[in-house]
């Protein structure tokens, strides 16, 4: 399945850097039709000094580029990452300039 175009060189140089290779596909809660979309994950990382220019996180959390995938609410499911499913846990929100959906998500378990 072909990615749509994309609008933006710097978007996509960050995503082929530190998104997951390969597509992920996105299923939608209330149903309709499935995405395949690039995805940076974030695990939770232990606490390091700011001068090691790492910043901590306490919860896992995905960016997604809205080119990709226009609409997600709380309760789509990413599957494929790592072979194991991520729920949002909470509606995404688009800072700053709107480029990249951010939100919070918990493991749903393995991909069946």
């Amino acid at each position: 399945m072909a990615l749509p175009a994309r609008t933006s060189r710097l978007t996509d140089a960050v995503f082929r850097a530190f998104g997951e290779e390969g597509a992920v596909t996105v299923l939608h809660a209330a149903g309709g039709e499935t995405a395949d979309v690039r995805v940076i994950l974030r695990r939770p990382t232990e606490a390091l000094s700011l001068w090691q220019g790492e910043v901590a996180t306490t919860q896992p959390f995905v960016r997604i580029p809205h080119v990709d995938c226009s609409t997600l609410r709380k309760g789509d499911r990413l599957d494929g990452i790592d072979d194991r499913m991520w729920k949002l846990a909470e509606a995404p929100v688009r800072p700053g300039d709107g480029r990249t959906w951010f939100a919070r998500v918990e493991d749903a378990g393995a991909v069946t």
